[in-house]
């Protein structure tokens, strides 16, 4: 069955690749970029990047089941050569330090916190390397003190609001998961539908545009 959430998140997920995208759109372009996406999920931002550039990915995650998911993908669409996929949490990926242009993080530094996450990340890039954060929105006065500590130019930021979430994510999952024969087996979808729709300002976030 976890099979199956992860198709129906991602055929929702690729909604929301406009805005990566958008994000992207704020760096010079690079030849050949190698591109970081941590914390990938089941990789569908990393699939999408690919077209930037002509570059190559490292993408990775702790989840095995949405590894698992993803390696199935690049696997049918053959991309094996350009999409190198690790299972490993942010401390424990064992990157070397300096080596990508560019550096994905969404929805990662909310989890593991920015003080501790966002140096191991710095450390990652390259001097002049780019690196785009989409986390929630608040505490952004802090964040942007912990920016300013590693030297780290805000090139742009841009939010998503309630409204986008609903419409471009949970409404398609919603109607989905009501398409499915045993809609019982989606309980923790259903909850995340019933949050969105409780407290819908909980689901603002924002993307940051970073300069090293």
């Amino acid at each position: 069955m976890s099979l199956r959430i992860n198709q129906l998140r991602d055929n929702c997920r690729k909604n929301l690749i406009q805005y990566t995208l958008k994000a992207f759109s704020m760096i010079p372009a690079i030849d050949h970029p190698l591109i970081l996406d941590m914390g990938c999920g089941t990789g569908v931002p990393s699939l999408a990047l690919l077209d930037i550039g002509n570059g190559s990915i490292y993408a990775v995650d702790s989840d095995s089941g949405s590894l698992e998911w993803l390696n199935e993908k690049v696997a049918a669409l053959n991309y094996t050569d350009r999409i190198k996929v690790i299972h490993a949490s942010l401390f424990e990926a064992n990157l070397p330090a300096g080596f990508f242009d560019i550096l994905l993080a969404e929805g990662l530094l909310n989890v593991v916190g920015f003080d501790k996450g966002l140096p191991i990340l710095v450390n990652l890039l390259k001097p002049g390397g780019y690196l785009i954060i989409h986390d929630e929105l608040k505490d952004d006065t802090e964040k942007k003190r912990i920016f300013a500590r590693y030297h780290l130019q805000l090139l742009d930021a841009f939010e998503l609001d309630e409204n986008v979430w609903w419409k471009d994510y949970y409404a398609c999952l919603e109607e989905l998961i009501q398409q499915e024969k045993n809609v019982s087996l989606f309980g923790n979808e259903m909850n995340e539908i019933a949050e969105i729709k409780k407290y819908p300002e909980k689901f603002r976030s924002i993307y940051y545009v970073l300069h090293k």
